[in-house]
C-alpha cells in the first residue's frame, strides 16, 4: 500500500511539475496544488495569477478558501473583509466571511454578517436558520422573534419554526401572539402526533380547553399510536370530568407502558376509577403496580396525594402515614403530609416544616412553607428573614409556573418590594386571566400601594 502511494504521489507532483512548466498561469494548477493539499504552493501560484488581475473577486475568494483549508482564518478574514468592503452586496463573499469568523470564535460578528445577508436577501434560508442559532445562543429574544416571523412568511410549511416562535412568543409575554399562532399552524397544516403534543402542552398550560378540545376530536374517530399523545388525551378528560373516557385511554395503555410512563398512565388511571367512585379499583391498580418501585415511601405519597385531590381524607392519611412508616425523612412524603394537614389540622404543620428545614434548608418550597408560617404566627422578624433568603433562592428562576409566580410575589410584597410584587402578578394575570386568587393578590397590593380606585375596581370584578 506504501509503495502504490509513493507512486501515485510521483505522478501526481511529475504532472504537477510539466504543468507548471507548460502553464505557468493556470487556475487549474492551483486547483491541482489545492486537491493534494499542497496550500503553500497553491497561494504562491495564485499571487502570481493575480498580479495580472489585482481586482478579480473570483481570484480573492479562491485565495481565501485555500487560506481557511490552510488554517489561516485571520488571512482569509482580511481578504474577505476586502472583498465585501468593494462589493458590498455579494452575498457568497458574506457567507465565506462568517464561516471564517465562526473559525475564529468571533460568533458575534458572525451573527452581524447573517443579519447583513438577510437585509440583501430575506428569504434565504441558511442565513435564518444560522440566525436562530445564534439569536438562541445568545438569548436575544425580540431578535429571534423578528427573524422568526420573517422565515415563517418565507418558509409558512416550516411546523418547527412555528412551535418555536410561538414559543419565544409565550416567555416573552406575547400570549395573544403566540396563541393566535397556534390556532394558525393547527387549523392550515396537518401536524404529525410530536408537534399536537408541543401545541398541546402550551394550550394546556394556558388553559386554553376549547382549543384542546378541537384538537382532539379527530383522534377520537381516528386513534393514534403515540403513546404521550395519548396520555396527554386523557389527562385532558380527567380536567374535564369525563373520566369514563379517560379510564379507558389508561386502561388500553396499561400493557405498552414503558419505566419512563407508568408513573403517569397508574395514577392517571387510578385517579379516573376515584372520580367514578370506584375506589377498590383505584387501590388495585396501586397495589398492582407497587413493585415496580423502588423509592415506595414517595409511590405511597403519590397514592395519598391522589385521595387527598379528590378529598377522601381518611385514605389519603393512610397511606401518608405508610409512607413516613416506610422513610421518616422522606421529604416529599413529608410535604405530602403538610398539605394534608393544612386542610384538615394546621396546627400539626409546623413539626413537619421545622423537620424537613433541618434537612435541607436551601430547598425552596421548605423555605417559603417556613416564612409563610412564620407570617401567620406574627413572628415578622423570622418572616422576613426566610422571604428574603426565597428571593435570593429563586432569583434565577424565570417565573412562569402559577405556584412560583404567586409565592414569588407574596415574599416580593411582604418584603415590601411592591412595585415588583405587582409587575410579577400582572403577569399571571396574563397568564391565568380567570384566577380569583391572582385577583386578589394584585388588589392586596394595589391596596398598599395607596392605588384605592384600582384595587376597588378588582375587588368589585371578582364580586360582580
Amino acid at each position: 500500500m506504501n509503495i502504490r502511494y509513493r507512486y501515485m504521489t510521483l505522478f501526481f507532483v511529475s504532472v504537477l511539475v510539466i504543468a507548471w512548466m507548460l502553464f505557468p498561469t493556470s487556475i487549474d494548477i492551483v486547483e491541482l496544488y489545492k486537491r493534494s493539499e499542497q496550500y503553500d504552493r497553491a497561494i504562491f501560484l495564485l499571487e502570481r495569477i493575480k498580479k495580472k488581475e489585482p481586482d478579480s473577486i473570483y481570484f480573492k475568494k479562491l485565495q481565501a478558501g485555500i487560506l481557511m483549508l490552510a488554517g489561516r482564518y485571520n488571512d482569509a478574514i482580511e481578504v474577505l473583509e476586502h472583498v465585501v468592503k468593494n462589493n458590498p452586496t455579494d452575498i457568497d463573499a458574506y457567507k465565506r466571511l462568517s464561516d471564517a469568523y465562526m473559525q475564529t470564535i468571533r460568533y458575534k460578528d458572525a451573527m452581524k454578517i447573517y443579519e447583513k445577508i438577510v437585509q440583501f436577501t430575506p428569504d434565504d434560508s441558511e442565513a435564518l436558520i444560522n440566525l436562530r442559532c445564534f439569536y438562541r445562543i445568545y438569548q436575544c429574544k425580540s431578535m429571534a422573534i423578528t427573524n422568526l416571523e420573517k422565515y415563517i412568511r418565507n418558509f409558512p410549511d416550516d411546523i418547527s419554526a412555528f412551535i418555536e416562535l410561538s414559543r419565544l412568543y409565550f416567555t416573552s409575554d406575547r400570549l395573544n401572539d403566540g396563541i393566535a399562532l397556534l390556532k394558525k399552524m393547527i387549523s392550515e397544516h396537518n401536524l404529525g402526533d410530536n408537534e399536537v403534543i408541543e401545541a398541546s402542552r402550551w394550550l394546556s398550560f394556558l388553559g386554553r380547553e376549547d382549543e384542546l378540545r378541537d384538537i382532539y376530536k379527530k383522534y377520537e374517530t381516528k386513534p393514534t399510536d403515540n403513546i404521550n399523545l395519548r396520555i396527554q388525551m386523557a389527562e385532558y378528560y380527567l380536567r374535564k370530568d369525563e373520566p369514563d373516557k379517560a379510564a379507558k385511554l389508561y386502561n388500553e395503555l396499561l400493557p405498552v407502558s414503558s419505566h419512563d410512563n407508568s408513573n403517569d398512565i397508574t395514577f392517571g388511571l387510578a385517579k379516573a376509577y376515584i372520580k367514578m367512585g370506584e375506589i377498590n379499583k383505584a387501590e388495585s391498580v396501586f397495589n398492582k403496580n407497587i413493585d415496580f418501585y423502588s423509592d415506595t415511601s414517595s409511590f405511597f405519597a403519590e397514592i395519598g396525594d391522589v385521595f387527598l385531590e379528590q378529598r377522601n381524607y381518611d385514605i389519603a392519611q393512610k397511606y401518608y402515614n405508610t409512607a413516613l412508616d416506610v422513610n421518616p425523612n422522606n421529604l416529599f412524603a413529608m410535604k405530602s403530609m403538610i398539605n394534608f394537614y393544612e386542610i384538615t389540622d394546621p396546627s400539626k404543620t409546623l413539626a413537619y416544616i421545622k423537620k424537613m428545614y433541618n434537612i435541607n434548608p436551601d430547598d425552596p418550597d421548605i423555605v417559603y412553607r417556613m416564612a409563610s408560617y412564620y407570617e401567620t404566627a406574627n413572628n415578622r422578624k423570622k418572616s422576613m428573614s426566610l422571604f428574603k433568603k426565597y428571593l435570593t433562592i429563586m432569583s434565577n428562576n424565570d417565573y412562569n409556573d402559577y405556584t412560583s409566580l404567586r409565592r414569588s410575589a407574596f415574599a416580593n410584597h411582604k418584603t415590601g418590594k411592591l412595585e415588583i410584587a405587582l409587575a410579577i402578578l400582572g403577569k399571571a394575570r396574563e397568564l391565568f386571566p380567570e384566577d380569583i386568587e391572582i385577583m386578589n393578590d394584585y388588589a392586596e397590593v394595589l391596596i398598599d400601594l395607596k392605588r384605592y380606585t384600582e384595587a376597588l375596581k378588582i375587588l368589585n370584578n371578582i364580586n360582580g
